[in-house]
């Protein structure tokens, strides 16, 4: 077998990213990133360089990643729930973008260096995890990349779990009519605690808007309009309102791909529940996967077609959340 010696010019970016990462900018690691895959033609030295300078300085923060700071926790906010509970929501979903990037950064860098996941493993299940750890590598500049990428994985998993109990325990803090409508809207397939507080957040008093559609204009889930005399023409939706309410509503319409059945977890969240929001939330599960197959039937893109059901989950979000506020449900939405 021949050996192929890591360049020392690689081992001099190694050196460069363990002590100099934290002062780079974006654009000077892309920049030296450039020049190791130039220098090497090997994928080792980008991996490396890439690890390390992301991941030592622990303190500096992707662009756009919101932090908890206590300044923050005191600042009033639009909604109905306390600033604290908003102030992890929004750090929760920053945690699940980072921790998303850095597992495709490692599955990316596996599948360079040849390692595929076995069959009828589950991605990043326990299993998949196991594998991960055992593989070994034929240079230490390689062992070293594997390394802090599962590293990094591990870190950001274990922050998503510790903020998923603080905001369980902030939202334990808010208003008793808080807690009963987010745990109302838990009974929709694909809105879970996030979803459901980010709603009450952006939303306030889901009792204020007379109508289903008024709350869809809202939100800015509507096509734009430009009509005259007989003649209709409709665009793309207007995204006048909260762009956080429609990220998390585009993401829970893609639960409605699948068939209507309602698994253990979903169960578990609508166990004490009133029936009359069970039932709407069947209702919302036949309904909204029927009109999924038939838009993609009639040709549609994914992308308008999850729009569409993201928009009508809303409605019945709506439904779900004035029934709980007690107001009186309307016929017709």
């Amino acid at each position: 077998m021949v050996s192929h010696p890591v360049p020392g010019r690689l081992i001099s970016a190694l050196l460069t990213a363990t002590l100099f990462g934290v002062l780079l900018s974006g654009s000077a690691i892309a920049a030296t990133e450039r020049w190791v895959v130039e220098s090497d033609k090997s994928r080792v030295g980008f991996d490396a360089f890439h690890s390390f300078g992301n991941f030592s300085g622990a303190s500096e923060t992707p662009s756009g990643e919101v932090e908890l700071d206590i300044e923050d926790l005191k600042k009033p906010i639009k909604g109905t729930l306390t600033a604290p509970v908003t102030s992890l929501r929004t750090g929760k979903a920053g945690r699940d973008k980072d921790l998303r990037r850095a597992r495709h950064r490692l599955q990316k860098f596996l599948l360079r260096q040849g390692h595929r996941c076995p069959l009828r493993t589950k991605a990043w299940g326990v299993r998949y995890l196991a594998w991960v750890s055992r593989l070994n590598f034929a240079h230490a500049a390689q062992s070293v990349v594997h390394r802090e990428y599962l590293a990094e994985v591990e870190r950001l998993g274990e922050r998503r779990t510790r903020l998923d109990r603080e905001l369980e325990l902030a939202i334990a803090q808010a208003p008793a009519a808080i807690q009963t409508v987010v745990r109302a809207l838990q009974v929709l397939r694909g809105v879970a605690c996030v979803t459901a507080v980010t709603a009450v957040t952006e939303v306030g008093q889901f009792g204020r808007f007379p109508r289903a559609r008024q709350l869809m204009a809202y939100s800015g889930l509507v096509p734009r309009e430009s009509s005259s005399g007989d003649t209709v023409w409709r665009g793309a939706i207007t995204k006048t309102g909260n762009a956080h309410l429609r990220r998390v509503l585009i993401e829970a319409a893609w639960q409605y791909r699948h068939q209507p059945r309602a698994g253990a977890t979903l169960r578990q969240r609508r166990k004490g529940q009133a029936p009359e929001l069970c039932v709407i939330a069947e209702k919302a599960e036949h309904r909204l996967h029927l009109r999924y197959r038939r838009l993609l039937a009639r040709g549609k893109s994914k992308g308008k077609v999850v729009t569409a059901i993201g928009r009508e989950l809303l409605g019945f979000m709506w439904a779900v959340a004035v029934h709980a506020e007690g107001a009186t449900l309307p016929a017709a939405a």
